[in-house]
């Protein structure tokens, strides 16, 4: 799998926190690549909590994404 690429690198925040991956990658943070593998599933907060990216692709690759949003942020999104 390493070969058809397709990794999503995700940053390890300092103890600043980081607010982009651009942020990241510019301090020299460190990163976790994982690899995409048959029945592997990844979770995570996709939001500035978990600064991440997806690596380029050699070969076609799918992903879900599910956002949830409890009642307190929803009606911060409303406004």
């Amino acid at each position: 799998p390493t070969a058809d690429g397709g990794q999503i690198r995700l940053f390890v925040p300092n103890r600043h926190g980081a607010s982009s991956n651009a942020t990241a990658a510019a301090e020299g943070e460190a990163a976790v690549d994982v690899e995409p593998v048959l029945n592997r599933l990844l979770l995570f907060w996709s939001d500035k909590r978990v600064p991440h990216r997806v690596l380029p692709c050699n070969r076609q690759r799918y992903a879900v994404t599910v956002w949830y949003s409890d009642a307190e942020e929803l009606h911060g999104l409303v406004r």
